[in-house]
């Protein structure tokens, strides 16, 4: 594996939400300088970026293995949060009640799981899971 070489397991928003990001990207860009936005895919981090030695057949098992037998599930845009010093992010961890989504619980957990036997060495950072936990 290259040392370069990064992998991730991300949701991908519906095209609508994803012409809206990108124009806010933009729209940031244009008004505050903020270049990095629009460096991204529209996505919704399961997992971020992590490297492996594994196989590539191996990792792309532990991947697809990850939703098998979970059915889909909405996922609600609950508004724009910090996320602590790094940026800001937009909320998806909880359903128009305020309620936790458990189903992206369950799909973040599912995620640890199934991608821990493949990240040799890995020092995890549960922010996104105690985040959702703890609201």
């Amino acid at each position: 594996m290259s040392e370069r070489v990064r992998y991730g397991y991300y949701l991908r928003p519906s095209p609508q939400m994803c012409v809206a990001q990108v124009q806010m990207h933009q729209l940031l860009e244009r008004q505050y300088g903020l270049r990095v936005a629009g460096k991204f895919m529209p996505h919704c981090t399961i997992k971020g970026f992590f490297k492996s030695s594994a196989p590539l057949d191996e990792i792309r098992a532990a991947a697809a293995s990850i939703t098998v037998g979970m059915s889909s599930f909405p996922v609600w845009n609950n508004g724009v949060i910090g996320f602590g010093n790094l940026g800001i992010v937009l909320w998806t961890m909880q359903n128009p009640n305020g309620a936790r989504n458990v189903a992206m619980q369950e799909l973040h957990e599912r995620a640890l799981e199934k991608l821990l036997p493949v990240m040799p060495n890995a020092r995890m950072d549960f922010r996104h899971t105690q985040i959702a936990q703890n609201q």
